[in-house]
């Protein structure tokens, strides 16, 4: 039954095998070409699995008439052990007359173009599976043939008789028996060549063996026939070898093939696609010891390399160049990432590959890089390329030493010197190490690669040594075991410029770097290097007007607004791939990561900066050129390390300070004609040194600090220039200590020390035709000392200054007036409240009109206490050039000193001042004061004694019209200020022999009666004696002390004007301008008046009074006529006294007193009566005069006087005199009387009748 069975399937399939194979075979067959492909005839003989394909054809292209192949036969014979093998095993193989027709179209391009593109086309990648075992035994190829037409050349080439033989080829054990011998035969072009074949196929051990020998093929005649879509030209190239291939089948073993011999390919060359040189070289010998493909052992007894040229290219994309027939694969995402390979279950369990190499040497060659990836590309050449590797194996199981040289140096026609490389490497089981060591590399051929990493461009020579070390370098995870190291690094004549700087200057220099020893940990996340010294570094900071500062390029850019958010941080794990070539996938990592699992850790054994230097060149600041120099610069850092010790590092740091003076600078360029300048020189250095600990975390510092002399002045372009002022010079000098230590967001800190300000110079700055020029000096000093100065700073908590005791000695200070009247401390800062007052505000809301509160002063932003002041040889130089001609006045030896003041406290503090006015008169303050309390506090008197008038002169010229010829001036003011704010002061001024000269025409001399303000307030001594007491709250803001003190001296000159006889008496008394007279009479009514003006005016003898009588004759009419009538009637009296005096002989008579009783005024009013001739007087029929009674007498004689203006004037007059004789009497001398021009008072005409009262007027003059 079975072998029924069996006989039954092989008649069937003898039968349908071929017809299977013809059909679908060479259906197969051509979508596989691309071709049609065509099978004759085909045989099978199932009982020894033979199968025979006949007349096979594969079709040319469609316009070829020659087919491209045909086999006369193909003979395959199937071995029955490939059924227990589970894989092809074939006992032998057969091909009779195989032609290959091929056609070289043009230059590098063929007849089978479309087959190379097709079975070169990237296929996708699938998932890893072990590889089918196959075994070909007995493989023959008979009366073989090649034809080749080339038609650009129009020459045919034919490859004829060709036999191959060969007893097998196997990745499978399998018992076959052999029986070709090995043979490789043909005629090329009519030349016969052979191999040498030997067999021993009786032997134990079957074996055969072949022997080739090639001398010197040179391959030029046949580079044209290579097709144009390999992925590298061969250009030339001559080949030399001397093989054996040996075949032996072990019994119950895989076969084994072995080949082994020499092969030489000298003066090869192999260009890109795009006819660009890739690779060279002048000698490629390699000897072959044993190489069992079959096996998988490779044994090569040495390699020895040549002048090689190896020319390395990367695009713009970042690509670097190499050949490859088929693009990388691209990564299936339906296939996991770690996918294993699947093995098949007719497949051989796979060996690894075993390779050993006994020597290795590379000599007298060249590697170029051109790498357009990078901004300005970059060009090197590595020339005598010396690499000599020793006996290696795969897999490692001893050491291998590698051993390197080289020189680097920029492409040809660059001229630069070589920089020589040197390496050596060794890798065992147990461990990677390799070293490189280089000499005078300069870091400008490189600079490419961080130009996008950075904007600085570097100029200098690096040397140094650098080693890799790997511990277990198979095992996983190598980074964790990965050290480097860097020794003996020196950076010599570092130079970095900001690229696109308009200035070529560095913007940091350096003359040498030294590192002695670094260390990288990858494992364990730390970085340890020795000794790091810098020797003479130079940093530039520089700034053109109108320009950033030359470091500006080196800060990040501000995100502009809109600007598209962050992308998101890659995942973790993620590494960034190196593109060699256009990747198809860029999807997980190959590698993975290991995650982070701690911090990194930095030590820094010393850090050692010798002969540095900073340079500041700021032509933008905002006051001038900024120019200075911190030369001499030395820093010292000990054990540095990251984290920070809680010990710290040991610190120091000291240079020297100097510079050009910038405020000089601005002088000159402000032009300022006949004013004398210093030469610009280099300022004298300060020193700055600075010993003690720093603590990176916490971060804090502490040490020790001295300095001396540093010229703070060279800061002064900083100054904004509205202030008003320039700082000249400055210097300070300090020692002392001090401590700061950070507390999360907070400082605590403290220091002490002893503080210097020298040689101060302020000098007053101001606008003139749009640009800022010097003025005159306005404050100096020699020394200000600070000593025992403390501070301390807490968190939270209002820091502390205390000072023992502040010194100012040799002072100056200039308060000027310029020409158009500004005072110059008033100017200061000027401009910038200006500036504020322009920009605009924010109108703040409308406070309620029942309550207007003045706000509080704002609390200082620190406590200061100041336990004494003292200074000595001060002067204030006080200068008018507003005046003409110009006023100056000095305050010399100004000495004094001021008790303990602290802020925020009320206690008052001592004060005393003492110095000289104007070289002669005395100053003197004293009283207590709190200048830091809060509210401020007072109680200060002040005294200045015998001050020369005479330098006052300009001002009483211009002010008050007249010079000042002589005088002296003392003044005694008190000031008190009470807590809530209240003024109390009192202004005592004493003028002492003032006297005025010429008067001045001045159009801004007052028009008040200076000269006989002056006479007036001046006693008998010419001595001026005047209190002005002032009050106010310096809580008001519409108080002014100055303001009200000047209001109380114009309202007493004043006085001279409108009450000149107040002031007379003091300025409190009576107004006596004016002595009154009763109507009508010519006698003053009141004589103590005069007794006061009399003593008043012998107390001023530089006044003269002139007197003025007055008289109304409407308002006096009745009353002149009663003072006649009075008159006639004294008159009758004196004849009567005359007459009796005449009859008796009695003198006494005559001055009898003229006072008149009744009876005598009837007696003599009668008398009148009769002796006076009216016109209308009664009479009787006799015309006699009629007795009338004595009120129609009084009637009619006042009717009858006469009353006229001269009657009134000679009124007038006469009170005038009669006020001249009284002063006379009581001792004012006559020569200061001036009787004046009586004056007539209309009532009528003016109206002002009512209230008038008969008058004469005083009025003061001086001589």
């Amino acid at each position: 039954m079975v072998f029924a069975s069996l006989l039954l399937l092989m008649i069937v399939s003898y039968l349908l095998v071929p017809r299977l194979v013809q059909s679908l075979g060479a259906k197969a067959g051509s979508e596989a070409l691309g071709r049609e492909l065509s099978i004759g005839r085909v045989e099978f003989a199932p009982w020894r699995l033979g199968l025979s394909l006949q007349d096979v054809r594969v079709a040319g292209l469609p316009k070829q008439h020659d087919p491209l192949l045909t086999l006369d036969r193909l003979d395959v014979d199937l071995s029955l052990s490939s059924l227990w093998h589970l894989s092809p095993v074939v006992d032998a193989l057969a091909i009779q007359k195989p032609v290959l027709r091929l056609t070289r179209t043009a230059e590098g391009h063929y007849d089978i173009d479309d087959l190379i593109a097709k079975f070169s086309a990237p296929v996708p990648a699938k998932a890893k599976s072990e590889p089918l075992a196959v075994a070909l035994y007995n493989i023959q190829l008979q009366d073989g043939q090649i034809l080749l037409d080339d038609q650009p050349l129009q020459r045919r080439h034919e490859l004829s008789q060709l036999r191959l033989a060969l007893p097998f080829v196997s990745t499978a054990s399998a018992d076959v028996k052999v029986w070709v011998q090995p043979v490789l035969a043909g005629v090329l072009n009519g030349v016969h060549f052979g191999s040498q074949g030997e067999a021993l196929p009786f032997a134990a051990q079957p074996e055969a063996k072949l022997n080739f020998k090639l001398d010197e093929l040179d391959l030029a005649p046949y580079l044209g026939y290579l097709p144009a879509a390999l992925p590298l030209r061969l250009v030339k190239g001559k080949v030399q070898a001397e093989l054996a291939l040996q075949f032996q089948q072990p019994p119950k073993q895989k076969p084994q093939l072995t080949l082994s011999g020499q092969i030489k390919l000298a003066d090869f060359a192999l260009q890109k696609p795009d006819q660009t040189p890739w690779l060279a070289w002048n000698s490629l010998g390699l000897g072959l010891k044993q190489v069992q493909p079959l096996q998988q052992h490779i044994a090569l007894a040495e390699l020895n390399w040549q002048g090689l040229d190896l020319q390395l290219d990367r695009d713009a994309a970042g690509h670097i160049w190499l050949p490859s027939g088929t693009a990388p694969p691209a990564a299936n995402a339906s296939v996991s990432a770690s996918a294993k390979p699947v093995p098949s279950k007719n497949a051989v369990a796979a060996s690894p590959w075993q390779f050993s190499l006994d020597q290795f040497k590379l000599s007298d060659s060249k590697l170029s890089w051109r790498d357009a990836g990078v901004p300005g590309r970059v060009a090197l050449n590595l020339t005598q390329l010396e690499l000599s590797l020793g006996a290696i194996q795969w897999p490692l199981k001893s050491a291998s030493p590698l051993a390197f040289s080289a020189q680097l140096q920029p492409e040809a026609g660059k001229a630069a010197a070589a920089s020589q490389l040197k390496g050596e490497a060794q890798i065992s089981p147990s461990e990677l190490t390799a070293g490189l060591a280089w000499e005078q590399l300069p870091l400008q051929w490189f600079e490419p690669y961080w130009a996008a990493q950075t904007p600085l461009r570097f100029t200098a020579h690096a040397s140094g040594r650098a080693s890799i070390k790997l511990t277990q370098p198979l095992d996983e995870n190598p980074l964790a075991r990965l050290s480097l190291g860097l020794q003996d690094l020196q950076v010599s004549k570092l130079s970095a410029t900001a690229q696109g700087a308009k200035s070529a200057e560095a913007l940091f220099k350096l003359d040498a770097l030294k590192l002695d020893k670094a260390e990288l940990d990858l494992g364990g996340q730390a970085i340890k290097a020795g000794e790091l010294s810098l020797s003479k570094p130079d940093l530039l900071l520089a700034r053109a007007k109108g320009a950033d500062w030359n470091f500006a390029a080196l800060l990040p850019a501000a995100a502009p607004a809109g600007a598209a958010k962050k992308a998101p941080a890659p995942k973790a794990g993620r590494r960034p791939v190196l593109k060699l070539s256009a990747p198809e996938d860029e999807g997980e990592p190959k590698v993975p990561v290991a995650p982070r699992s701690k911090d990194w850790r930095l030590s820094l054994q010393s850090l050692k900066v010798d002969g540095g230097q900073l340079r500041l060149q700021d032509a933008a600041a905002p006051a001038g050129v900024a120019s200075l120099k911190a030369d001499q610069l030395r820093l010292r850092l000990d054990d540095v390390a990251w984290p920070g010790s809680k010990a710290g590092s040991a610190a120091q740091l000291n240079f020297r300070m100097g510079g050009v003076q910038a405020a000089q600078q601005e002088g000159r360029r402000a032009g300022r004609r006949g004013q004398t300048q210093i030469a610009a020189a280099a300022v004298p250095a300060g020193s700055f040194d600075w010993r003690g600990r720093i603590v990176l975390e916490p971060l804090s510092a502490s040490g020790k600090l001295r300095a001396e002399r540093l010229p703070l002045h060279l800061l002064a372009p900083y100054l904004d220039p509205a202030l008003g002022f320039s700082l000249q010079r400055a210097e300070l000098g300090l020692r002392g200590e001090f401590n700061g230590k950070q507390q999360g967001s907070d400082w605590l800190a403290g220091a002490k020390a002893d503080v210097l300000l020298t040689d101060l110079r302020l000098q007053q700055t101001r606008l003139q035709d749009g640009q800022r020029v010097l003025g005159e000096e306005l404050l100096n000093w020699q020394a200000l000392n600070l000593d025992g100065v403390r501070f301390e700073m807490k968190p939270k908590q209002t820091p502390q200054l205390a000072i023992a005791e502040l010194r100012l000695s040799d002072f100056f200070a200039r308060l000027l007036i310029d020409e158009q009247g500004h005072f110059n401390l008033s100017s200061l800062g000027a401009e910038k409240e200006a500036k504020a007052a322009e920009a605009p505000v924010a109108a703040p809301p409308a406070a309620p009109a029942a309550s207007v509160a003045v706000a509080a002063p704002a609390p200082l932003p620190l406590q200061i206490s100041l336990e004494q002041t003292r200074i000595s040889k001060g002067r204030v130089d006080f200068t008018d050039h507003f005046v003409r001609p110009n006023y100056s006045a000095q305050l010399s030896e100004l000495e004094g000193s001021l008790g303990a003041v602290k802020s925020g406290q009320a206690g008052l503090a001592p004060l005393q001042l003492r110095g000289k006015v104007a070289g002669t008169g005395l100053l003197e303050i004293e009283g207590q004061l709190n200048p830091l309390g809060s509210p401020l506090q007072l109680d200060v008197r002040a005294s200045a004694t015998d001050i020369e008038l005479a330098p006052l002169s300009p001002y009483a010229a211009k002010y008050a019209g007249y010079a000042i010829e002589r005088g002296k001036l003392s003044t005694k003011v008190q000031y008190k200020i009470e807590p809530g704010g209240a003024l109390q002061a009192n202004n005592q001024v004493i003028l002492n022999q003032l006297t005025f000269g010429e008067a001045v025409a001045s159009p801004d001399a007052t028009k008040l009666p200076v000269l006989l303000a002056v006479a007036l307030m001046k006693d008998r001594n010419g001595v001026i004696d005047v209190d002005l007491p002032v009050s106010g709250s310096i809580n008001d803001p519409q108080f002014s002390v100055g303001a009200v003190v000047w209001k109380l001296v114009l309202n007493l000159i004043g006085k001279a004007l409108t009450s000149p006889f107040s002031l007379l008496s003091g300025g409190g008394g009576d107004d006596h301008s004016r002595i009154a007279f009763a109507p009508g009479s010519a006698t003053p009514s009141s004589p103590q008046v005069l007794d006061k003006v009399a003593k008043a005016l012998l107390d001023k003898p530089s006044l003269n009074l002139t007197i003025i009588g007055s008289a109304d004759l409407e308002q006096e009419r009745d009353a002149i006529q009663q003072a006649q009538l009075e008159r006639a009637m004294l008159a009758q009296r004196r004849l009567e006294l005359q007459r009796r005096q005449t009859a008796s002989g009695d003198a006494q008579a005559a001055a009898a007193d003229l006072s008149l009783s009744e009876a005598d005024r009837a007696r003599l009013l009668k008398s009148v009566y009769e002796a006076t001739k009216l016109p209308n007087k009664p009479r009787n029929v006799l015309g006699f005069a009629k007795d009338l009674p004595a009120s129609e007498m009084r009637s009619l004689l006042l009717v009858s006087f006469p009353i006229d203006e001269d009657r009134v004037r000679a009124l007038a007059l006469a009170r005038g005199v009669a006020v001249r004789d009284a002063l006379i009497a009581k001792g004012l001398p006559n020569s200061r009387i001036f009787l004046a021009s009586p004056k007539l008072h209309h009532s009528e005409a003016s109206g002002k009748g009512e209230g008038w009262t008969p008058t004469v007027e005083l009025k003061l003059a001086t001589d």
